[in-house]
Formats: structure tokens, C-alpha cells, sequence
């Protein structure tokens, strides 16, 4: 959980319009998801090494014709399949950990990293935020306070939804106060700002 008051372009120039726009937070996944995806590989590298010890144990007890080296083959595929079993776990909790959300003035900017080399980033600006629902489901997320921020969007526009957020009821107040903030400046501007807003779906 960061909050910040510093500008957007100084924290993330490459996803800033507004030179003035202010960055009120930087939200990222709950460190729940990190264990839970270190947990996975973890356990699964090591059944893995388990299950070919008991297999080799069971060759050699049994008494059936195998060589040593076609042992050794055999381990050697299993400790290669278990450290890249690692690896992919290395790789899952950076893209899960490369995700986040940013809450400023104006907008709501989801960097989304899909995979390795594939990332995307959505801008909704505030004006168009319609609702902001926070979900927790299970004991787990009430307990250790982290859920789903659902942003509902006017027209067409894709609905956000960000999942693992730490402390979401602080966020969709942040997300809320700067909706209505947003609101007042649009009630302020003259005519011809409003249909230039309107016209580049801002």
C-alpha cells in the first residue's frame, strides 16, 4: 500500500498526459498471493523429487535390472523439471507482483503484466466512473482485510477490476473522493471545454 502526492509524470512519465496530474496512490497485490503462488511451486517441485526418490527406492528394493546410469538419467530429468517448475514460479509472482493500480486526481490507470513480455495499461478517467464496489469473499480475505475493487464505468466502457487489493475501503474512498473532485471541475468549465471532454470519451 502507497500513497503518494507527488505528480504522475514523476513517478510513471510513460503513462502521463497531464504534467500537473497528481499521484494519490499506488496500489499493489496483496502479499498473499505472493506466498500462495510460492507455496504451489514449492509443493509441487518438491512431490515431484519425492515421488522419483520413492520410485528409485522402490527399483532398487524390488530387485529389477537397472543400471545406474538409466537411474542417474532419470534424476537428473527430474531435478531439471523441478528447478524449471521453480523458475515459472519465479516468473508468475514477478508478473503477479508487476501488477498494480494507480489512483490519481484524474484518473485510474491499471498496468496490468499479462506475462513476461506482455503487459497492458487502461486509463479510465475519473468523470466516467460511475460506481466502486469492494468484494471480499471467504475468512481469509475479511481476516486479513484484502479483496476485489469493481469500478463501474459510464457507456460502453470496460468495467476495472482489480483483484488481491490490500485495505480496498480506503482505496474506493480515494477512487470516490477524486470522482466527485472531478465532477466540480467539469461543473466549472465553460461549454466548449465540456464537449471536448466529451468528445475524447474523458
Amino acid at each position: 500500500m502507497t500513497e503518494s502526492k507527488k505528480t504522475l509524470r514523476e513517478c510513471y512519465p510513460e503513462v502521463a498526459d497531464d504534467p500537473n496530474e497528481v499521484l494519490v496512490a499506488d496500489v499493489r497485490k496483496h502479499w498473499i498471493g505472493h506466498v500462495g503462488i510460492w507455496l504451489i511451486g514449492i509443493v509441487t517441485s518438491g512431490l515431484l523429487l519425492g515421488i522419483s526418490l520413492v520410485t528409485a527406492m522402490f527399483a532398487k528394493n524390488s530387485g529389477l535390472d537397472i543400471n545406474a546410469g538409466a537411474l542417474s538419467l532419470f534424476a537428473l530429468v527430474v531435478i531439471v523439471v523441478a528447478g524449471l517448475i521453480l523458475v515459472g514460479t519465479a516468473i508468475a509472482d514477478w508478473v503477479y507482483g508487476s501488477s498494480h493500480m494507480l489512483i490519481t486526481n484524474e484518473n485510474v490507470i491499471e498496468m496490468r503484466q499479462i506475462s513476461l513480455f506482455s503487459k497492458k495499461t487502461s486509463h479510465l478517467n475519473m468523470i466516467n466512473v460511475e460506481d466502486v464496489t469492494v468484494h471480499r469473499r471467504g475468512i481469509l480475505q475479511t481476516i486479513l482485510n484484502y479483496g476485489s475493487i469493481v469500478i463501474q464505468t459510464a457507456g460502453e466502457l470496460e468495467n476495472f477490476n482489480f483483484t488481491y487489493t490490500p485495505g480496498p475501503d480506503e482505496y474506493r474512498r480515494y477512487i470516490i473522493e477524486a470522482h466527485e473532485a472531478a465532477i466540480a471541475r467539469t461543473a466549472s468549465m465553460g461549454t466548449v471545454q465540456k464537449v471536448e471532454i466529451a468528445r475524447n470519451n474523458l
